[in-house]
């Protein structure tokens, strides 16, 4: 009953504040409401991931807190969503560090240490997993960095999540998918793609359609895929 109060009003929060967003939108600027607009904001079905995501993210720290782990994320084709949803969730300033949003090639790059080369194809399982292991470093504390050993985690086992694909699929040319990469304390790092596919508030499947749904189904790809596998990792 209590979880179904707190949904509530989380959904009630987020429809005040797209309305908000919407009416202090300067004249002028397009604002699309049609899932048929890539750029259309608030859809329905955005709100409803939005939830699920928080739903998800709640899972995956209370997993990492009980491993006794640290977690932290590089994201792209999800923009920043997995930080937005674990950072909400309940014990997340014990064990979540934080999330680098590296957008563009130069960012996966110099960030990330992404060695791919290729200037328009970092769509794959390996940059997945290179990713996760920039991330890996890009938030381990060394001595070097001179922190008080009672740093929150300070030499704690760091696991890492990222993402990296497209956000909707577009005509006949690439799917709408996320490559999400997983690495783990002890190096192991895995990977697996997956479709934008999701089950929509009508309870029928359905495919991310605005760049917005695309990059919450990646979230919540990403997080539910890690939790499975942190869940089975010896």
């Amino acid at each position: 009953m209590k979880s179904k109060i707190v949904l509530s009003v989380f959904f009630a929060l987020l429809v005040a504040f797209c309305f908000v967003y919407l009416w202090n939108t300067p004249q002028g600027v397009p604002i699309g409401y049609s899932r048929d607009d890539y750029h259309a904001p608030c859809s329905p079905e955005s709100l409803y991931l939005q939830i699920k995501n928080y739903e998800m993210a709640s899972r995956l720290i209370a997993e990492i807190e009980k491993k006794g782990w640290i977690l932290v994320c590089a994201e792209s084709v999800s923009g920043g969503n997995m930080g937005v949803s674990l950072s909400r969730a309940k014990g997340a300033g014990s064990c979540f560090a934080g999330s680098a949003v590296c957008y563009k090639v130069e960012a996966k790059r110099k960030l990330l240490d992404v060695p791919d080369e290729k200037e328009d194809d970092l769509y794959d399982l390996q940059t997945a997993r290179d990713m996760a292991l920039g991330s890996q470093n890009l938030y381990r504390i060394s001595l070097e960095k001179k922190v008080s050993p009672q740093e929150s985690y300070y030499n704690k086992p760091i696991v890492s999540l990222s993402t990296t694909g497209r956000a909707v699929t577009y005509k006949d040319k690439w799917e709408g998918g996320v490559y999400a990469g997983l690495a783990f304390p002890d190096g192991k790092a895995i990977s697996q793609y997956f479709p934008h596919t999701f089950i929509n508030t009508k309870g029928e499947e359905d495919q991310a359609r605005t760049k917005e749904e695309g990059m919450l189904v990646a979230a919540y790809k990403a997080m539910q895929y890690a939790l499975k596998e942190i869940q089975e990792h010896q």
